[in-house]
């Protein structure tokens, strides 16, 4: 609901799906368990768009929006109703396989009202027949967001808010260019103050509720660690830029702790204002990272969170209690209460770097407050050229033993960090950059200990194999030596993550497999995949790659409930 306040309302027949962008798996007491951040996102694959608007898609005549389209009649009814009771016509559908059965591919058939996005995180423990869902957080991302930052309630802001003329702008094609500058016209969609009383893109306490028919408070990452001798999850969401602190010691009734706003300037100014005057802080931040007290520049646990538009990093710390308690100690053993779902399997020590945490060390009290430590901003160049929405940090991998982060750009540079002084972290000289402009970057890990630097990218035309390159990492005893590249390894299509294990003997690399159109205007789709490298300092490192298609043809997918947005027939 669009109303310009913080009610909440539920309509009969209405369904979202999770989404998760970010996954995040921990051990307590030996028990493996998944946490998910539930943001919600649409696919486009030339003309076609999973995502449409309520109003569009459905009529209270029963006409379909797609060609050729039926609806069910107690869906139809479910629609109806909902627009009677006073839901917006804009919130967005998925025509994806959730929602419209393509059997017929000529006949399509609108089985459920489904739109995007959990607006929560969920906590699953794995069991021997799937999934189990342990606990979600439900509305309380909306509810206290808009409890403690009301002018933030599902507003939004990305790149589409730079300034006209500003340096996005001025390296966009002529598309975006005309949505920039709608997006700048208060005639449009922009505001007639801007934060400094000329018209331009709306602060974000100009958009309250903008998102609310869309994905609301979206998390796209979640992350987990130890401080103050507490189990903690922390997530944010992408729009909005407000991060949220949970204590998951009890891991099936998680505390919320803390709600900060990652910029707090962005109520009155809009993001470009607020860049040029340096108060902006974090806008979309999709890269996080938890550092526990010994891997944290300060020595002290906190999270570095990453701006992709914004083109920023900052470091959060957490206070503890004065005098730490004593950890509780265990309780005496007992018989266990007979119960109708017999309790998991403790899992065995992993050999990835996966946070296992013991309930038994658990500290009574957790952390007292959660505060900015320092924020630097990060040029989308080779070490120079500082703008918004120019996609400065899109990723980044902190080195715990060096003290470096590096940085992913949008525009194909790595950059570096130094934070050795975490009170005032510096971008370090455009010599220790790592160019490969062109190039889509998606990914960067670091391997610490071996002095490892690991960047993932994508291939010219996206649907083609790419790649992950290997360098070694800046020496704090030779500052001045750039990473030198070592090799090359070739992955499938569009790599979005790497996650090496412990040691650094394996990688794991997710590649998307996003689909896209030739100069046909015909799908090209791959398959998504994994791949697996090993012993990647070896002269001839081993490679493979396994395929989704393994897993079963679009039909035996959906048959087992995945949701899948372009699915069959459906283009």
């Amino acid at each position: 609901v669009k109303d310009g306040d913080c009610v909440l309302s539920h309509y009969a027949g209405w369904a979202s799906l999770r989404s998760a962008d970010a996954i995040q798996v921990v051990a307590v007491d030996g028990v493996d368990y998944i946490l998910t951040a539930n943001e919600g996102d649409d696919k486009e694959y030339g003309d076609y768009e999973e995502k449409w608007k309520a109003a569009e898609l459905l009529a209270a005549d029963g006409t379909v929006g797609m060609s050729g389209a039926t609806v069910d009649s107690d869906v139809l009814a479910a629609f109806i109703a909902q627009n009677d009771a006073g839901a917006n016509s804009k919130r967005r559908l998925t025509v994806g396989s959730a929602a419209v059965d393509y059997s017929n591919p000529s006949a399509p058939f609108v089985k459920a009202l489904v739109g995007f996005g959990g607006r929560s995180i969920s906590i699953y423990r794995p069991g021997d027949s799937g999934l189990q869902l342990v606990w979600d957080s439900g509305s309380s991302l909306e509810k206290e967001q808009c409890a403690a930052y009301p002018w933030a309630h599902n507003g939004v802001q990305d790149e589409e808010f730079s300034l006209v003329h500003g340096v996005l702008y001025n390296s966009s094609s002529s598309s975006m260019q005309e949505t920039l500058e709608e997006m700048n016209d208060p005639d449009e969609d922009g505001c007639a103050d801007r934060g400094d009383g000329q018209p331009g893109p709306c602060p974000l306490g100009e958009t309250v509720d903008d998102r609310s028919p869309k994905d609301g408070a979206g998390p796209e990452a979640i992350v987990t660690g130890v401080a103050c001798g507490r189990l903690l999850a922390v997530t944010a969401t992408e729009k909005q830029g407000t991060a949220f602190v949970y204590d998951i010691t009890d891991v099936a009734s998680p505390q919320l702790l803390f709600v900060r706003h990652l910029s707090p300037a962005s109520q009155g100014l809009s993001p470009g204002l607020a860049y040029e005057s340096r108060e902006l802080g974090e806008i979309d931040p999709e890269c996080m990272l938890f550092v526990d007290a010994d891997s944290s520049p300060s020595g002290t646990a906190g999270v570095l969170f990453g701006g992709a538009w914004s083109g920023t990093m900052s470091l959060w710390e957490f206070e503890c209690p004065s005098a730490t308690p004593a950890p509780t100690p265990a309780p005496t053993p007992t018989a266990p209460t007979p119960a109708a779902t017999p309790a998991p399997t403790p899992a065995p020590t992993p050999a990835a770097p996966m946070l296992n945490f013991q309930t038994s060390t658990a500290s009574s009290s957790g952390p007292v407050d959660f505060t900015l430590k320092s924020r630097v901003y990060v040029p989308y160049g080779a070490g120079e050229g500082f703008g918004y929405g120019m996609g400065a940090v899109e990723q980044f991998a902190y080195d715990p033993v060096e003290k470096y982060a590096y940085t992913v750009s949008e525009q194909g540079y790595v950059n570096v960090v130094d934070f050795v002084d975490p009170a005032t972290p510096t971008v370090m000289a455009a010599s220790l950059s790592i160019d490969l402009a062109g190039k889509k970057l998606t990914d960067v890990a670091v391997c610490a200990a071996q002095g490892l630097l690991f960047v993932a990218h994508g291939a010219d035309d996206k649907t083609s194999p790419g790649a992950v390159r290997m360098y070694s990492t800046v020496q704090r005893s030779s500052p001045t030596q750039a990473p030198a590249f070592d090799k090359e390894f070739t992955v499938g299509a569009l790599p979005d993550m790497i996650s090496p294990n412990q040691d650094c003997t394996m990688l794991a690399v997710a590649n998307e497999g996003e689909g896209d159109m030739d100069s046909n205007n015909t799908l090209v789709d791959p398959v998504g995949s994994v791949t697996i490298i090993r012993n990647p300092t070896a002269d001839a490192p081993d490679v493979w790659t396994v395929s989704f298609d393994a897993l079963g043809s679009d039909a035996e997918l959906m048959a087992s409930g995945v949701h899948l947005p372009l699915p069959l027939g459906a283009l």
